[in-house]
């Protein structure tokens, strides 16, 4: 099993993690804990039952983060009871506590309560994993990448796309709005459902394609993705993801904003329906540009390592430099 505290700035996921590995009696001070580049998986140790476990700063993307992460590795077949997502980030103080005894003391890395709460939060998810009975083989990758158009909550800018690409909507034309608004996912998912894959269907070529939302952090959680398939074995290869939100024109933001986030959706959909239409040049260039980009992946020639074994050469370094954040539609 892999087990990854999470939290904001990863101090508190790794304290958990610290305690989960049992590397000390004592947490270390402040200064001298090593937290990750925000959206990047680090690997701390095996515990002593064989889970592997993972600290992962999120920023605040805890739900969004969860369902993204456990939603990816189900589409490339991790049983869910394989991957363990712990939320670490802490509550507010205690009402009842003294104004003394809700921050640390000096040199100390959690104020009291705060250590007493990560260490149960620790035994539950050390009984969680012992309880778990997931098969451990390696998750096999798919012979054709799989296909995520992002957007931030996976309700329009990536299903239109993504209908494009598996040619549910015209690719030649403008769709219409009836075509637009007849797509099952169109401004439909929950706020609550954000950072789900959405199926959208495949492609000519046979490659599965979603839509998904990551909310403010398309690339912070991008680059979180690409560690995680790491960590399952899978190549660089094994995935690609286009940013369908990039360029988008207010009309959808404005509309998704009213539809989604406030339940206006007799106001919002219509709104946001113009605005994919008159954006659709934009959404046909993407997916012509994205199939463009997979077709280079697919005929690219493997190259063999050192150790003799073939792999797919590496096309996301661009990608995974780029630095955290995100519209907010």
């Amino acid at each position: 099993m892999r087990i990854i505290y999470h939290c904001p700035r990863g101090l508190h996921a790794f304290a958990a993690a610290w305690l989960h590995l049992g590397l000390g009696r004592h947490l270390p001070a402040p200064d001298r804990v090593p937290l990750p580049p925000p959206g990047r998986l680090r690997y701390l140790g095996d515990d002593p039952a064989g889970n592997r476990v993972y600290i992962l700063a999120r920023a605040a993307l805890g739900g969004v983060a969860t369902r993204a992460l456990s939603g990816v590795a189900c589409v490339f077949g991790l049983p869910l009871n394989e991957l363990l997502l712990v939320d670490a980030a802490p509550p507010p103080a205690p009402a009842g506590a003294p104004l003394w005894a809700r921050g640390a003391a000096p040199g100390e890395l959690l104020p009291r309560w705060d250590r007493e709460r990560l260490e149960r939060l620790v035994r539950a998810t050390a009984l969680k994993s012992r309880r778990a009975s997931g098969s451990r083989g390696p998750v096999v990758s798919a012979p054709l990448p799989t296909v995520f158009y992002v957007c931030y909550g996976s309700a329009h800018s990536s299903v239109v796309a993504a209908a494009i690409h598996t040619g549910v909507l015209p690719s030649h034309r403008r769709a219409t709005a009836r075509e637009i608004t007849a797509l099952p996912d169109f401004d439909r998912l929950e706020n609550s459902r954000i950072g789900t894959p959405v199926f959208s269907g495949a492609d000519a070529a046979g490659r599965e394609v979603y839509a998904l939302g990551l909310a403010s952090g398309r690339k912070l959680l991008v680059r979180t993705i690409h560690d995680l398939l790491e960590e399952l074995g899978l190549g660089p290869g094994s995935v690609h993801f286009a940013d369908a939100l990039e360029g988008a024109n207010w009309a959808i933001r404005v509309g998704g904003f009213l539809s989604r986030r406030l339940g206006l959706v007799r106001l919002g959909r219509p709104v946001c329906t113009w605005g994919v239409i008159a954006d659709y040049p934009r959404f046909q260039r993407l997916v012509r540009e994205t199939m463009a980009a997979l077709g280079a992946i697919d005929s690219r020639p493997p190259v063999a390592d050192n150790s003799g074994d073939v792999r797919e050469e590496p096309a996301w370094g661009d990608e995974l430099e780029a630095g955290p954040g995100g519209a907010d539609n």
